[in-house]
């Protein structure tokens, strides 16, 4: 066959061409990167790809140091020209490739941490149009970052938006540039996404319930909620009248007919395409594993549910002494700190009952009074207005009664007994009066004493006034003792006797009466203590028992109850008494007990009305929820328990607010016990608590802790601390899939996303250098909270013996080298008794034992090559006068590869040549 000069050409073009194309085939199957084929069925497309511009920095963005662009990979299909991604790093997009779509979400050329993350990746990421997040950017910038993270996710260097790179192969192209700035505005982006608003949840079971309070002012149903993570914009469809509003983070949700509603909340964002999310896979069978990634799409929804609260009940008691119950007025209002607007007053019929369906919420109770009821003498008893507390489902009564002004009483005590609920019957209340009654007090300055002579002359006698007034306050008071009281006695001058009598003559117009003193002690006696009589200090005979007053100060010290109306009305002499209450045992564990009242009784002030009220105990009951990841709003408490006079008290519901908080107010003394409704899907289960209510307010902490949150610490063995460095893994056991991964630190690792009750296999994949890989571990997510790897060092024991022998020989110096670094990492010299124990080398690394002296008489042994071990021994023998036969390293293929270079080329040369010749000799 002749070839002329051009064919000449064009055959060594073709020859040199196959040689190309053999010798990138070898290397190809070097790589190992060929792969079958798989295709699906889609639209086909072509691969537009060419290099992006530079950076904000003025710089282009090479992933390939010193080599290559990145690239922007469009896929161009039916006149329309796609946003594309590789998807498998270094796996680059050929201009001109024909590509073949395959559905959402289907493609087995994502990893599944890339069909995980990947569509948020898009959501977030550049496309054609869309601008960068970051001020100061470009699309350049953004463009790098959004393949950089592509490619991070899909090869699992990273395998959450808030957790730590694992490997930097693809980062450490955009490190330090603008382009990283946008990478991590993007995680934070990501992270907002998939977490979604506070309120919400990601699953519809699990939606979170809130009340919608009622508003008489608006005549709807509403309730407010605050995202706390400030999380991307969220939007929820209206839904049966349900109304949504938003303000930044803040959502105002009301409705006017009540029910139930679930609701979905999206994300109001936008993609920057209209695309649907693709995998576009490459249809070449040299890179069948190429792929590109296409469109955005979000499928991320959150839900919660709304249930507008049902009416309580009202019940408004009217009561009065005499049984009037009809005409009189009761107003309601919202109290303070309940917004819905209640405003209504009620008249009572002659039932005196009032039972109207009410919103829950605090309410001020007010009764008022005609001007008739106030003229006719109506009063109110007991506190006015009142506040009560209507609760869902349940009814609250109120109590007002009312009394008419009682007659006047002309001497004692009234005593009114009220409390502050209504227990209708309130006999049975018992009160001690105790004082000193001093009601039988003299009464008049002058006692017609009726012995002796002045009284049988008819003379008048006068109590001192200073004598008389002491004697009248010391019985007053209850003292006790002798007091002297002086009197004077005073006879008519012509009743005189004596012998003197007849001296100024029978007409008598210069005589004066005659005057006598005399003294009396009186005796203020005790209660019970007999009359006692005494002799003054004159001739005359005269006793207290003469006066109108006997000079006793009697003692009162009794007990009174309450009749059913709880009244005591009880004649007391004048006085001063003090009251207190006398509570049985069961009144002591319900009520408080009243102040002790003082009162006297005078005179002018002959009755004293006192009025006595019981507070029940009862104490306001705060929870406060806490727990590892802040989800404290919307968790749920039962109450339930006894009250301390033996009655149980229907299970009450309570829900935390925002701040976590929980109140009951008003509970009544007694023994309680507080459940968590909690979610053991997703928290450890929380104890109940059990508490007493008497006097102080009560405060109860929980604290949920997430079910799988499992702390695994990676040790040293010789240091007994944290041991970085370490290549972790956990493994489910029952599937043996991996779960996560990472790298020890100086601080103890924490799992938090493993499955309650769950088994699971800790497996160190590569120990830190100088250390020996672990046995694996299987533990328990929630029953084991700690686990921990300990990790030996390695230990290589090195003997030298002689070679014939095989005695131990001392003296020789080793020197233990890194084949890669050609550095010597350990020195040490032989001992003859014992090998020698190196420490610390990397566990299956390969290392050269070089004896750089040997024992005298010996020949310098070859370079050995042993791999570092747990507890292994290499043995090196010294020959004496003998050569030492070094072995050769092995494991290099590069001789292999350029020797079939180079036999590829003998081939095609020599066949060129041949090929050469033939048309030579055909053409002379």
């Amino acid at each position: 066959m002749y070839l002329g000069k051009g064919k000449r050409v064009r055959t060594i073009v073709v020859m040199l061409i196959v040689f190309a194309a053999v010798v990138i085939g070898v290397l190809v199957i070097q790589d190992g990167s060929v792969a079958a084929a798989e295709l699906a069925a889609g639209k086909s497309g072509t691969a537009y790809n060419y290099n992006i511009g530079k950076g904000s920095d003025g710089k282009y963005y090479v992933y390939k140091p010193g080599t290559v662009r990145f690239a922007a990979n469009d896929i161009k299909s039916g006149g329309k020209v796609y946003t594309g991604y590789c998807v498998n790093f270094y796996d680059e997009t050929w201009f001109g490739w024909s590509y073949e779509a395959k559905k959402k979400s289907a493609s087995a050329k994502l990893s599944s941490n890339g069909k995980k993350w990947l569509p948020y990746v898009l959501i977030y990421g550049y496309q054609k149009g869309k601008a960068s997040p970051v001020k100061g950017t470009n699309s350049n910038d953004y463009r790098a970052a959004t393949e950089v993270m592509v490619w991070d996710f899909n090869e699992g260097w990273r395998t959450s938006a808030t957790g730590k790179l694992k490997s930097d192969r693809a980062y450490k192209s955009i490190k330090g540039r603008p382009a990283a700035k946008i990478y991590k505005d993007m995680l934070k982006s990501i992270d907002s996404h998939i977490s979604g608003p506070s309120f919400a949840k990601g699953k519809k079971k699990d939606a979170p319930v809130y009340r919608m309070t009622y508003s008489y002012s608006t005549g709807r149903y509403s309730v407010d909620l605050q995202d706390k993570r400030k999380a991307n914009h969220f939007r929820a469809a209206a839904k049966d009248g349900l109304t949504i509003r938003r303000s930044g983070y803040k959502y105002a949700v009301s409705v006017k007919k009540a029910g139930t509603y679930t609701v979905k909340w999206v994300n109001d964002i936008k993609t920057g395409t209209k695309q649907p999310l693709l995998i576009w896979q490459s249809k070449s069978s040299v890179s069948a594993r190429q792929g590109v990634a296409t469109g955005a799409t979000d499928d991320t929804a959150f839900y919660t549910e709304f249930r507008t609260v049902k009416n309580g009940k009202l019940k408004l008691i009217k009561k009065s002494e005499n049984g009037t119950v009809k005409g009189f007025r009761i107003k309601v209002q919202a109290a303070s700190g309940n917004n819905n607007g209640y405003n209504k007053t009620f008249t009572t019929d002659s039932d005196g009952v009032i039972t109207a369906n009410i919103a829950p919420g605090k309410y001020k109770v007010t009764e008022t009074l005609t001007a008739a009821q106030r003229s006719a003498g109506w009063k109110i008893q007991g506190k006015n207005p009142q506040t009560v507390t209507v609760k869902e489902g349940k009814t609250a009564s109120v109590t007002f009664r009312n009394f008419k002004k009682p007659q006047e009483q002309k001497t004692g005590v009234k005593i009114v007994k009220t409390t502050n609920n209504d227990i209708g019957d309130l006999s049975g209340f018992r009160f001690r009066v105790y004082g000193n009654n001093g009601s039988r007090q003299l009464t008049a300055e002058q006692a017609g004493i009726k012995s002796g002579a002045c009284s049988a002359s008819g003379g008048e006698v006068t109590v001192d006034r200073k004598d008389l007034d002491e004697l009248n306050k010391a019985a007053a008071e209850g003292k006790t003792g002798d007091m002297i009281l002086n009197m004077t006695c005073e006879q008519p001058a012509d009743e005189q006797s004596g012998p003197d009598a007849d001296e100024n003559g029978p007409e008598g117009d210069d005589e004066q009466p005659a005057v006598s003193k005399r003294q009396i002690t009186c005796h203020l006696k005790k209660a019970g203590e007999q009359e006692r009589t005494y002799e003054p200090d004159t001739e005359e005979g005269i006793t207290a028992s003469d006066f109108d007053h006997a000079g006793s100060a009697i003692i009162t010290d009794e007990v009174f109850e309450t009749d059913k109306e709880g009244l005591i009305a009880e004649d007391l002499d004048t006085g001063t008494y003090e009251v207190t209450e006398v509570m049985t045992s069961d009144q002591a564990r319900r009520y408080r007990e009243p102040a002790k009242e003082v009162f006297t009784l005078t005179s002018k002030e002959p009755v004293a009305e006192i009025r006595m009220e019981n507070i029940e105990k009862k104490i306001d009951l705060t929870i406060v929820k806490t727990s590892d990841d802040d989800n404290i709003e919307g968790v749920q408490f039962t109450l339930t328990g006894k009250t301390a006079w033996g009655e149980e008290i229907e299970p009450v519901e309570l829900v935390t607010d925002e701040k976590g908080e929980a109140f009951y107010e008003g509970l009544p003394a007694g023994e309680y016990t507080v459940t968590e409704t909690a979610d053991e899907e997703t928290y450890l289960p929380v104890e109940p608590q059990t508490f007493t209510a008497d006097e102080d307010d009560v405060v109860l902490s929980f604290h949920n802790r997430i079910d799988s949150r499992v702390e695994v610490s990676k040790e040293s063995a010789t240091t007994g601390k944290e041991l970085p460095g370490a290549s972790m893994t956990v493994k489910d056991a029952e599937t043996g899939e991996t779960v996560e991964e990472w790298t020890s630190s100086d601080k103890p690792y924490v799992l938090e996303d493993l499955e309650y009750g769950h088994k699971y296999i800790l497996h160190e994949d590569l120990a830190p250098i100088g250390y020996t890989t672990a046995s694996d571990i299987e533990f328990t997510a929630g029953s084991d909270e700690k686990v921990t790897m300990i990790d030996e060092v390695t230990r290589t024991t090195f003997v030298k013996k002689d070679a014939d022998t095989g005695e131990m020989l001392a003296g020789a110096v080793i020197h233990v080298i890194d084949p890669k670094t050609k550095k010597t990492v350990k020195k040490f010299t032989t001992e003859k008794k014992q090998g020698s124990v190196i420490e610390m080398l990397e566990e299956g690394k390969k290392y050269t034992a070089r004896e750089v002296e040997a024992p005298d008489g010996y020949e310098l042994a070859g370079d050995m090559e042993f791999t570092a071990g747990k507890d292994n021994e290499v043995i090196m023998k010294d020959t004496k006068k003998k050569p030492v036969i070094s072995v050769p390293a092995t494991g290099d293929s590069s001789g292999k590869l350029i020797g079939m270079l180079v036999l590829i080329m003998i081939i095609c040369v020599s066949g060129f040549y041949a090929l050469y010749r033939g048309s030579v000799r055909k053409n002379p």
